[in-house]
């Protein structure tokens, strides 16, 4: 798994390691291979804490719950390549505090289909029948 750091400001801001402006998560059609660990100070500590994040193109987002100070990241931010955006929300049933966005971006490939069945009897095609 492929953790990145990630601090919540009581400014609301949301902070990377070495001042970088945006999470890159990898290339397209990747999933279930990154995570965030998230550091919660000030206002944030001790709060529910979820993600809501806001794919290119999308329109309700997709949310998670940070669970022991980490949250994978769902299969469907990194399905397309392009930009995108998470936002956290804190909560403790009493009080609310929200981040600024926190910018993304899924780099393109040129995919590994090719429109075709693997032959019988080849390793490709015994682990597709196995799945």
């Amino acid at each position: 798994m492929i953790e990145f750091p990630i601090t919540l400001t009581s400014g609301g801001s949301v902070c990377l390691p070495g001042h970088a402006s945006a999470l890159a998560l990898g290339y397209a059609k990747n999933k279930s291979v990154y995570r965030l660990a998230v550091t919660a100070t000030g206002e944030w500590a001790g709060l529910t804490i979820r993600a809501f994040w806001h794919v290119p193109g999308g329109s309700d987002p997709a949310s998670t719950l940070v669970q022991n100070g980490t949250m994978d990241v769902p299969a469907s931010v990194t399905a397309w390549p392009g930009n995108g955006c998470v936002t956290f929300e804190g909560s403790d049933g009493t009080k609310t505090v929200t981040s600024a966005d926190l910018r993304y971006r899924v780099s393109a490939n040129s995919g590994t289909e090719d429109g075709s069945m693997p032959e019988p009897n080849t390793p490709a095609w015994e682990a597709l029948v196995g799945t």
